[in-house]
């Protein structure tokens, strides 16, 4: 509205097009209004129906391949409640690992005056794992077929990707957003969650050469065998030989790990969701953990959608959270995402059982 007209009240508005008396009128205004209120809570990640008066939701109707009973019993008309509510929480709150909350368990007090000692005691920068470069000299010669390359890259040269886009292969070079690669490959679940290819295979800008890499990896991509990946449950490291786990790590890691999981992310819909899947503990799941290292892997497409959209578009929204400390510091988000992938989309034990190349690639 502009110069001296005054905008007209909700409740004259509808009075004009209702024979009802001014009080029904009001009546009826306000609850336009909280009706509009509630709409607009409700992000667009899924396709839930909410009744405006009742509050009551629909579950989403997602996309998902395998139709499994569990996504039908986790995204009721509770859980639908939930997405709507951690959505906007996983956008405001940071929970890096801050100070107690008021409803902070004695376990979590326990480790989060754990992690602050550790902290203390042990400023950044540190080293995670403390090994040297190794330049390995790998040719890139690997035929790809019906699988999609995704290489997060900060400033390395990528010029070893070349032979695989030129054997028509389709490579996905992207930023390495925040302080490592796990922002890249949230995205690419994300952002192409309905139309991934078969197998997504997932590496660093600097992978024919990185210290972590074996020093066949991408014959050992162009080897991959989809039935096989399945079978050993829908995800394998890249890294084979690379294991780490609880009792090698620093001494404030395994705390900080436990935290985040069983306190500071605890209602994150990914954390719900991926406790809901595996039936673990609300606490305490999470104190024995181990993998192979360093975030370079391939999943296969029925293993990434046995969760819904909204699972990794929480996580993603977890993992863009501001981090206060430098890549080299044991509190980086993406250090325990690589004791969680192998849980994400094989769903295995949080201890990641040991396997070889040959379980899920021809010979």
């Amino acid at each position: 509205f502009t110069g001296s007209i005054a905008p007209e009240p909700n409740a004259l508005r509808i009075q004009r097009f209702c024979t009802c008396p001014p009080a029904m009128a009001m009546a009826l205004a306000a609850k336009v209004v909280v009706g509009f209120m509630l709409v607009s809570l409700v992000p667009a990640l899924g396709s839930s129906v909410c009744d405006a008066h009742s509050g009551a939701c629909d579950a989403p109707r997602l996309d998902v391949d395998d139709g499994s009973a569990f996504l039908q019993a986790a995204l009721s008309k509770e859980q639908a409640t939930v997405i709507r509510k951690h959505v906007s929480s996983d956008r405001s709150s940071s929970n890096m690992g801050g100070s107690a909350s008021a409803e902070e368990s004695p376990y979590c007090q326990s480790l989060r005056e754990r992690v602050e000692a550790f902290n203390e005691s042990h400023p950044d920068p540190v080293s995670f794992v403390d090994v040297g470069h190794q330049e390995n000299g790998l040719e890139a010669r690997a035929l790809l077929s019906n699988t999609t390359v995704v290489v997060a890259r900060y400033k390395e040269n990528t010029q070893w990707t070349d032979s695989l886009a030129a054997l028509g292969m389709n490579v996905t070079v992207g930023p390495a957003e925040g302080l490592d690669e796990t922002i890249a490959y949230a995205k690419y679940w994300v952002e192409d969650y309905e139309d991934m290819p078969l197998v997504s295979v997932f590496l660093h800008g600097n992978a024919p050469q990185d210290w972590h890499s074996p020093r066949n990896i991408l014959d050992i991509v162009e080897r991959i065998n989809a039935t096989k990946l399945l079978q050993l449950g829908g995800y394998a490291s890249l890294n084979l030989g690379k294991y780490a786990g609880s009792s090698g790590a620093l001494g404030g890691q395994s705390d900080l790990f436990m935290k985040r999981m069983d306190c500071d992310w605890k209602e994150d819909l990914w954390v719900r969701l991926l406790k809901q899947r595996l039936q673990l503990e609300e606490e305490g799941s999470f104190a024995q953990w181990g993998a192979y290292c360093c975030a370079q892997f391939a999943v296969h497409r029925d293993a990434v959608r046995r969760f819904p959209k909204e699972f990794y578009v929480s996580l993603l929204q977890r993992l863009e959270q501001r981090q206060p400390w430098s890549h080299q510091s044991w509190q980086v988000i993406g250090r325990d995402m690589e004791y969680l992938w192998h849980v994400i989309f094989a769903g295995t034990p949080v201890m990641e059982p040991s396997y070889e190349e040959g379980d899920f690639t021809d010979a």
